[in-house]
Parts: C-alpha cells; sequence; structure tokens
C-alpha cells in the first residue's frame, strides 16, 4: 500500500491545495456551501487511486468514477469562476492540476486496458 508514492495521487493532493489556495477569498457562505465539497471530492478522488492502486482487478472501475468525479469539479469551478468568486489566475491554477490529474488517470486507465 505505497500510495503515497503514486504520481496521480501526490496530483490530486496538490489539487486540493491549489483549491483551497485559489478560494482563500470566496465569500463565506460559497465556502462552506460549495468549496468544502469540492474539497472533500478531491479527497474522494484520492480515495479511488488508492482503492485502484490495491485492487488491480476492479482498477478500471476506480479511475473511471475517479474521472467521473474530476469532470464534476472541473463543472463546479468554472462556476465559481462565472460568478467571480475566482480569479482567472486561480481559476488557471485549478484547471492546470484538474488537468495533470486526468492526464495520468487517463494513461494509467490505457496502461491497465492494454496488460488485459
Amino acid at each position: 500500500m505505497e500510495t503515497h508514492k503514486l504520481k496521480v495521487y501526490n496530483r490530486a493532493r496538490l489539487l486540493s491545495e491549489q483549491i483551497v489556495k485559489s478560494t482563500g477569498k470566496v465569500p463565506r457562505f460559497a465556502k462552506y456551501s460549495y468549496v468544502d465539497p469540492m474539497i472533500v471530492s478531491v479527497y474522494g478522488i484520492m480515495e479511488y487511486i488508492s482503492f485502484a492502486n490495491d485492487t488491480p482487478e476492479q482498477r478500471v472501475q476506480f479511475i473511471d468514477t475517479a474521472l467521473a468525479a474530476l469532470n464534476q469539479l472541473k463543472i463546479k469551478v468554472r462556476v465559481l469562476r462565472d460568478l467571480k468568486f475566482v480569479t482567472q489566475k486561480g481559476y488557471d491554477a485549478i484547471i492546470r492540476e484538474e488537468e495533470n490529474v486526468t492526464r495520468q488517470l487517463n494513461g494509467w486507465r490505457k496502461t491497465t486496458l492494454g496488460e488485459q
């Protein structure tokens, strides 16, 4: 169970840190009702990555679940940007981290399917 050594796991951790950093000035009502659940969603993605690492026979299912959660997260980040709760710079930083995680999950998925 060496999940912490996986690049994708650490990228997801960096994504949660970037969300915290980029949403520091979000109004209080949005922070507790919208941003905090987003951060918890990233923690869930980290859990899916851990499960995918530990259960090779179900790896693709966990990766697909993580990718679906990432897609929902992208929409929520866009809503925050549209409401002007996040600056363009903060939005771009979050999107970069989301794309890093997405790219790595897709690569892992492709490799896993190639192994079968």
